[in-house]
């Protein structure tokens, strides 16, 4: 009759269990999906203050260069949309306030002084879709 009682036992506490509906991971965020398809893996991001736009950015360095070209876009959460894009040789990008990244790409020259570099900056603003030179 022992025999009999455990297997009984653990069917009756086997239906008694919650059972819990199988929830479908999300496969990420729309931007980390652009991200992803974009620049791969080890891409960095830098929210505003608000947290209504994203710099989504990763940096590529070749052996002989001396700075790193960087390609980014803005995604705007509000639309779920990249909104700019670029590509900077040896450059940096980075929020210059809420609504404004500045970025900046340096070229070197190819005259007789190889050392001496040129920089070129803008600032783009996320609300207005506006480039500015400063």
């Amino acid at each position: 009759m022992k025999a009999y009682l455990l297997p009984i036992l653990i069917l009756f506490l086997a239906n008694c269990a919650e059972v819990k509906p199988i929830e479908i991971q999300s496969e990420g965020t729309k931007m980390e999906n652009l991200a992803l398809s974009q620049f791969g893996e080890n891409y960095a991001t830098k929210k505003n203050k608000t947290g209504s736009h994203f710099i989504v950015f990763k940096k590529y360095k070749k052996l002989e260069d001396l700075f790193a070209t960087v390609k980014f876009f803005i995604f705007e959460e509000d639309s779920q949309s990249i909104i700019f894009q670029d590509e900077l040789n040896a450059g940096s990008v980075s929020w210059h306030s809420d609504f404004i990244i500045i970025a900046i790409s340096r070229d070197l020259k190819t005259d007789v002084d190889k050392n001496q570099q040129s920089t070129s900056t803008y600032y783009y603003d996320v609300k207005s879709k506006s480039i500015t030179k400063p």
